[in-house]
């Protein structure tokens, strides 16, 4: 900031500062676009399901396709950064994980058994 800063023999100085953001627990930033991290069951993976995610403007359901994959990103328009400059904000994208259960009850191990037989 120009003329903001300390006095000096050739009147006031410049004033600079050292801007540092923090990291989010629940957002990782990417330009102008946020990604949330959130994992969903493999049945629900498969099936699909509608999943509460946080936004910088509370919670929103959202749906998850049937099928989806690890890894897949939802778009959901406009609940990113604004643009620096420019009119608009970025876009907010929850990306999918699948949590794979570690240990299962002998029905629950059955029934998979039983899917893979039939190809799935």
């Amino acid at each position: 900031m120009a003329g903001k800063g300390g006095q000096g023999s050739g009147g006031s100085g410049d004033l600079y500062l050292t801007i540092k953001v923090g990291t989010d627990p629940h957002f990782t930033r990417e330009g102008d676009d946020i990604v949330v991290e959130r994992q969903v069951r493999f049945t629900d993976a498969a099936l699909g399901a509608s999943l509460d995610v946080p936004t910088p403007e509370g919670t929103k359901r959202i749906k998850v396709p049937a099928g989806i994959q690890p890894g897949t990103k939802i778009r959901l328009k406009g609940l990113g950064f604004p643009h620096m400059g420019k009119t608009g904000r970025g876009n907010l994208y929850v990306r999918i994980g699948v949590t794979v259960p570690e240990s299962l009850t002998a029905e629950q191990k059955g029934l998979l058994e039983e899917l893979h037989r039939a190809g799935l």
